[in-house]
């Protein structure tokens, strides 16, 4: 506080003016103005919001980042195991189709895998 006010200080009767302290040697802060106040209290309040916004949106960054790699990292096993799932199906497809060709003979499987194809598509 840059602002002083003083206060006077009491001279007993024996004592003569000489003596007593001078009243701006004991200067007292002034009380602080309300308004001047206020806007130093808004505008510390202000810097620590900001603050913490900008700390905060870094650590969403951070977790965003990290959530991402995650989730590439997940899925990557993920398509190995895809992967296994189809080339297991493509050989049990592989496994109907020779057995149909075993009961109703080449000719007439062809037939039927395309009609079966025809079908899907």
């Amino acid at each position: 506080h840059d602002r002083f006010y003083t206060m006077p200080l009491p001279v007993r009767a024996d004592m003569s003016a000489g003596y007593a302290p001078a009243a701006s040697s004991l200067a007292l802060p002034n009380p602080p103005d309300p308004a001047e106040d206020l806007d130093s209290r808004l505008a510390a309040a202000n810097r620590l919001q900001a603050a913490k916004v900008q700390s905060l949106m870094r650590s969403i960054d951070q977790l965003q980042k990290e959530n991402h790699k995650l989730r590439r990292r997940s899925q990557e096993p993920n398509r190995t195991g895809q992967f296994k799932q189809i080339q297991a199906e493509l050989g049990r497809q592989d496994v109907m189709i020779e057995a149909l060709r075993c009961c109703v003979g080449d000719q007439k499987a062809h037939e039927l895998v395309r009609n079966a194809i025809d079908r899907k598509s």
